[in-house]
């Protein structure tokens, strides 16, 4: 089985909306009462780029913003969750984990960066389709292309059995899941995190006008 080495790097590619997003407040992702409805805040933040060694470059949030039930909501704040230091890992794999915040694509599962701690590289929101996601600091794939992100992976460590012919569907995931696990145990994956600064994070949602915050989209 060959090393794989991803780097979350510290280089902006864009933005993503969030949703400040909390696993004990109740509802866990914010709302605003605006007019005469509950509406989801939302802010933006900026996407970074995650680079798979001898692959793809894949876009994803990185930094996120905690539900503290602050109302009204600031228009800006700096994020408030994320992996901001320099570090090197060798993650673990999470079976069947499914992101709480997103609809689930047809990979599950997770990367768990650190032990004892709920910090993951996993599938995030579908920009494409408007979806928005929370995060309480994971490394959130977008777009659509986890999948493609754990391929990636799984071909570099394991070709001969991941890119094997004429293997029914369902049997391939369960060979990639079994890639996926070994990769893990074997310490394969090595994941180093780029130092970053939290960024701004910057209210995008339509709220009351004392907000004083542009109406986007």
């Amino acid at each position: 089985m060959n090393n794989v080495n991803v780097v979350i790097t510290r280089e902006q590619t864009g933005f993503a909306r969030v949703v400040p997003y909390s696993a004990t407040l109740r509802p866990h992702r914010q709302m605003y009462f605006v007019g005469n409805q509950w509406v989801e805040i939302n802010y933006e933040v900026p996407t970074y780029k995650v680079r798979i060694e001898g692959g793809s470059d894949y876009d994803a949030v990185r930094f996120g913003v905690v539900n503290k039930g602050i109302l009204p909501p600031p228009p800006v704040m700096t994020c408030n969750t994320g992996i901001p230091h320099h570090c090197i890992c060798h993650p673990t794999w999470k079976p069947g984990y499914n992101p709480h915040t997103v609809a689930a694509g047809i990979r599950t599962g997770a990367w768990i960066l650190f032990p004892q701690k709920y910090y993951y590289i996993h599938e995030g929101a579908n920009r494409l389709i408007g979806e928005v996601g929370g995060t309480i600091g994971c490394i959130e794939i977008l777009d659509d292309r986890w999948k493609q992100f754990l391929a990636e992976i799984e071909g570099i460590a394991a070709p001969e059995i991941a890119f094997k012919k004429g293997i029914p569907i369902q049997d391939s995931n369960v060979r990639r899941e079994a890639i996926d696990r070994e990769i893990g145990i074997h310490g394969k994956l090595t994941v180093t995190i780029e130092e970053a600064v939290f960024p701004p994070a910057k209210l995008a949602s339509p709220f009351i006008a004392t907000t004083t915050v542009e109406v986007r989209g």
